[in-house]
């Protein structure tokens, strides 16, 4: 099994992004896992109670070539300790991914995804993530 392409720059091409990697046989192609299926992330309940009306959780984990999420790892949150960050990672997990593309085939990559939470002014469920 070859290991994960690791995203590292990406540029925005023709509605996807895509990254060139060079290699001795000359520029690979590779582009970004797009998401297909997501379940919509719970809002913390601690961070109800202390007031909190939305936060981001940048999470990295790897998209194999099916499309599943594995091995997701929180690398910020901007608002630490109330509940984000055990939120994200549950939620991730059950999303679906049209799979990373190199030469246009699938490929397992490493890829950092964004999970907003927003809290609607009733106070009901988010109503948005990416």
């Amino acid at each position: 099994m070859h290991s994960p392409v690791r995203l590292i720059s990406s540029a925005l091409c023709c509605g996807f992004a895509a990254i060139c990697i060079g290699t001795a046989e000359g520029p690979t192609v590779v582009r970004n896992p797009r998401l297909i299926a997501a379940v919509a992330p719970s809002f913390p309940a601690k961070a109800r109670r202390a007031g909190i009306h939305e936060a981001t959780v940048l999470v990295q984990a790897v998209i194999d070539t099916e499309g599943r999420v594995s091995d997701p790892v929180v690398l910020r949150c901007t608002r630490p300790g109330f509940g984000f960050e055990r939120a994200a990672l549950k939620v991730i997990r059950e999303w679906r991914y049209e799979p990373g593309l190199q030469d246009g085939r699938p490929v397992t990559v490493y890829f950092t995804i964004p999970i907003d939470f927003v809290l609607d002014p009733a106070g009901g469920p988010p109503d948005r993530n990416h």
